[in-house]
Parts: structure tokens; sequence; C-alpha cells
């Protein structure tokens, strides 16, 4: 295109199905992991542990795909005579739900626990505050200077805080922090803009970038596997909830004048000196399934209904994952293998079953628009 997002396109852009695999992907490895945490040590089978090891990565390719969904939601809106501020207001709405999804379901996990409810919540909250940053500066002009621009700032501030070992609930610190995670949807929205403005060399730029600075902290951390250590990519956040239960009984027992226990929770969250070689392990993630578009776009509306509706399919899949919570008062809900593998197979077929449903819905909009 001879712009980063071309204003006179008249057709509806088409999909992309390998991003509607990464997303696929993301969402089952996130069930699998946040699965995973609700059944003990003991009793997890083959599927948990690398899921879990896995989990950073689950996260930072989510939200590299939402910064691209940024993009392409911004050509989809242009497509349908959409203006800048609709569009934006639309964004700003979405990331204001997700927020309030994400303190619904902190409430339920852990009750009124002043501020962690506001800015300790997991990756709804994440996701939220990247919208925030980002939707902004897509319909500008510059758009792909701004974004690179925001992203290296972003970086900049992680790595400084981390150096200096400044650490601010909600922004570095806590349960899903702000940083540096939402920094890869500023590296995922980067990308789809060089590669719109540029094309073939835009995207090659994009991976080349992608592979050196991977480089640099395999150098930097003197092998892969030093990298991958948790000591050397992870810090570890404690925190102290008061009380021990779930977040319905620690809330009856506020209101009932009872004392509650404190609970010291640890969180380990990325550093940032991780961001450049996760973000290449998903460049590298993308170009394995690009030689499979062929393949997934005539199975790509079925078969990969889950990643496109995966938000969705994320709300959901985490009110499947607090149900268990609730119902039996503490965190490791599962005991027995049997419970934990049902459970999964359970959670995967309810969100197949709602990405069907939001398939079918969606095609009896464009046809009764088409109509129209």
């Amino acid at each position: 295109m001879p712009s980063q997002i071309s204003r006179c396109s008249v057709h509806r852009p088409r999909r992309d199905p390998v991003f509607d695999a990464l997303r696929l992907l993301a969402v089952v490895l996130m069930v699998c992991s946040h699965t995973a945490r609700l059944t003990a040590p003991a009793a997890r089978s083959w599927w948990a542990e690398p899921s879990l090891m896995l989990e950073p990565l689950c996260q930072a390719l989510f939200l590299c795909l939402v910064g691209v969904s940024l993009a392409l939601s911004w050509e989809s809106a242009q497509a349908r005579g959409v203006a800048r501020w609709p569009w934006l207001r639309a964004q700003l709405r979405r990331a204001a739900e997700l927020f309030a999804i994400s303190v619904v379901f902190f409430l339920l996990e852990r009750g009124p626990c002043w501020p962690h409810f506001l800015l300790s919540t997991g990756i709804l909250f994440i996701i939220a505050g990247a919208i925030v940053l980002f939707a902004p500066i897509v319909p500008s002009r510059g758009a792909l200077a701004w974004s690179a621009v925001l992203t290296a700032g972003l970086w900049s501030v992680a790595m400084a805080m981390d150096h200096r070992e400044l650490w601010v609930l909600g922004l570095n610190a806590g349960n899903g922090p702000l940083l540096p995670t939402a920094i890869h949807a500023g590296f995922g929205l980067t990308a789809l803009l060089a590669w719109r403005r540029f094309g073939l060399r835009g995207a090659i730029a994009v991976v080349v970038a992608a592979v050196v600075a991977a480089v640099s902290v395999l150098v930097s951390a003197g092998s892969l596997q030093a990298a991958l250590d948790s000591d050397w990519a992870r810090t570890s956040h404690r925190l102290i909830f008061q009380g021990g239960g779930h977040g319905l009984q620690n809330a009856w027992d506020m209101i009932q004048g009872e004392p509650l226990r404190k609970l010291r929770v640890s969180f380990f969250n990325p550093k940032p000196r991780m961001i450049p070689l996760v973000a290449a392990m998903v460049v590298g993630l993308y170009l394995l399934l690009v030689p499979a578009r062929k393949l997934l776009d005539p199975i790509s509306t079925w078969a990969l209904a889950m990643g496109r509706f995966a938000l969705g399919v994320y709300v959901l899949h985490l009110g499947l994952v607090a149900l268990p919570v609730v119902l039996v008062g503490r965190m490791q809900a599962f005991d027995a293998p049997w419970q934990s593998n049902g459970y999964l197979l359970l959670t995967l077929a309810l969100c197949q079953l709602y990405a069907v449903l939001r398939t079918h819905q969606q095609r009896r909009r464009r046809e009764a628009a088409d109509v129209g």
C-alpha cells in the first residue's frame, strides 16, 4: 500500500487466517496454563508444566496481536466509512469494558482488596491499558513513527525502573502490571504499520530488527537457557491480601466484621530485557504459519473461530476459571488429574461453542446488511 493504512479502500479487508491461528494458539495455551494453576502440583497432567512455562510467551503473543488488531480494525472501519472519533470512542469503550470485567473477576477471586482490585487485576487490565495507550495514534498521520517512538519510550522507562528497582503497583509491579507486557502491543502495531507502508521491505526490516534485538539479549544472557532462567528473565513481586478464601467469602467476612488473616502472594513478571527475545519468538511463530496460509484459509471460518473471537473467548474462559474457585473455596480447586483434564476439555468445548455462535451471528448481520 502507498500509505500506512489506505484511506481509499472500498472493500472490507480480508482476514489473515495466520493471525486468527496465532490468536487461537494464544487462547488455548492460556486456558491450559490457567487450568493448571487450579490444580494441585502433584495432580497436574503432562500438559500443565509446559503451558505454565510458556505462559509469558502466550501473554506477549496475545498483546502483540492486540496491537495488530488495532491497525486491522481501523482499516476495516475506513472500509465501512467510519470516521476517526467514532472508531476511537468504540476502542476506548471496549477498554473500559475490559477493565470493568477484570475488576469483577478480581473481586470474585480475592475480594475488595484496596487498591489491588483497581491496579493489579491481570491480563485484561494490561489489554485495556494497551488499547488506551496505542489506539489514539492509529488513525493519526505518522502513525508508524508515533507507534515506534511510544513503544521505544515505554521500553526505556521499563528498563530504567527495573535497573533502579523502582516498583509501582499496576505500572511495573503486582499481578499483571502494565509494563513491560503492554509494550508487545506497540511492537505488533509498529510491525504491521511498517508492513503496510513499505510492503516486503518493511516486513524484512521488522524481521531483521527482531532477530538483531534477540541476538543482543542472548549475548547479554550468555545462552538461551540462561535467558529463559527465572532469575534472569523474571522478577518476583510479593503482595499482601486480606483474607485467605475466595472473594465472595472474604467480602462476607468483612461485612460480618470478622478478622481477615493476611495472605502473602508472590507474582512473577517478565523483565523488560526479555521484550526483544519474546518479540522475535512471536515473529518466528508468524513466519512458521505463513506457508500454511492456503491450508488455513478454507477451514478458518469454523476451525479458527476461537481465534477470530479471541477476546470474547478469553473473557468467557476467565469466568469458567473463577467458577471452581468460588464453588470450592480455594485457589487450587482440583486435586486429581481427571478433574483438571475434564474441566480443560469442558472449557475448550464451551469456548468453541461460543465462537461458533458468534460466527453465525456475524454471518446473519452481514447478510442482513447486504440485503439492506
